[in-house]
């Protein structure tokens, strides 16, 4: 997978006229395309990419990532393509596994509930995409069941 997607980034980043990130950066671009593209299945997940939820997915990127706004784009247009180039979820959550500590994770399914609640709904096909790679990150159901709770009252209260 990471050859895969090493790959794949070079060939965004070469057809790209954004600057190639610097070396000494937190997180390496192949990282952010992964939870572009994780946020991104769950918002494709019911076949509608709503407004609320690429507004939501660009704030999670940003205020609770640390992500640079001109970033943006190439991290949502790198993830669509990566997603269109059918790499699948257990790549794309077998490198999360590998970088990040079980509250990382957890704190990634929080971002992945917020896309799903940013348009007041959470559909089936959203709930089980958050399922599956909940289940991939090895995180326990009670703490499924929590994180989705905490969310949605979060969303609903703001």
């Amino acid at each position: 997978m990471t050859g895969l997607l090493n790959q794949f980034i070079n060939r965004v980043l070469s057809g790209s006229s954004h600057k190639k990130p610097r070396q000494k950066e937190e997180r390496p671009i192949e990282e952010r395309v992964v939870l572009g593209a994780l946020l991104s299945l769950v918002a494709y997940a019911d076949n509608v990419f709503s407004s609320e939820e690429e507004k939501m997915i660009k704030k999670i990127l940003v205020s609770r990532c640390g992500y640079k706004e001109e970033e943006v784009p190439l991290i949502l247009a790198s993830a669509r393509e990566a997603i269109r180039s059918c790499l699948d979820i257990q790549g794309f959550t077998r490198e999360v596994n590998q970088r990040r500590g079980y509250q990382e994770r957890l704190r990634i399914l929080e971002n992945l509930f917020r896309v799903a609640f940013s348009d007041q709904s959470l559909v089936y096909q959203e709930l089980e995409t958050i399922r599956k790679i909940a289940t991939l990150f090895w995180i326990s159901h009670k703490d499924f069941i929590n994180t989705k709770l905490k969310i949605k009252k979060e969303m609903t209260n703001r």
